[in-house]
């Protein structure tokens, strides 16, 4: 008798974990923003771009696992690590107004150094929005 429970306990967790599965996050998606020099202000079709995006994205993904922000500023701004955080931080709130982030979001900022970078990151923001899935994307 004893034998043959040890046995269904082996087999019942050979079976469970032949079932498991590694979690993964899906791709995410993104917008991005070209700041006007100096400044830290959304341009009002940027405003409007985002919060449509904003709905597409919560009606494509009622689950949300996380969003990141990032930002950057040129060297030749004013206070460009200031000026790069405070463009974040308006992405984040607006985020947030949004309801992209009702579970975590997190922000970086970015500081070209290589004038060469000066043109493709300088003066930029942005947001990626990692969707979330039922089951730990295991189903």
């Amino acid at each position: 008798m004893i034998g043959k429970v040890i046995f269904s306990v082996m087999l019942f967790a050979t079976a469970c974990h032949a079932h498991t599965c590694t979690s993964y996050n899906q791709h995410p998606e993104e917008i991005s923003f070209d700041f006007a020099r100096n400044s830290a202000a959304l341009s009002s079709k940027d405003m409007m771009d985002f919060a449509n995006w904003s709905i597409y994205i919560k009606n494509k993904y009622p689950l949300q696992w996380a969003s990141v922000v990032s930002a950057s500023a040129a060297p030749y701004e004013k206070n460009p690590s200031d000026l790069a955080t405070h463009r974040a931080d308006l992405i984040k709130a607006w985020a947030v107004k949004f309801g992209l982030a009702k579970i975590r979001i997190e922000s970086s900022i970015e500081l070209p150094k290589d004038v060469s970078d000066w043109r493709q990151t300088a003066q930029a923001g942005g947001i990626d929005f990692i969707p979330g899935c039922p089951n730990d994307c295991c189903d």
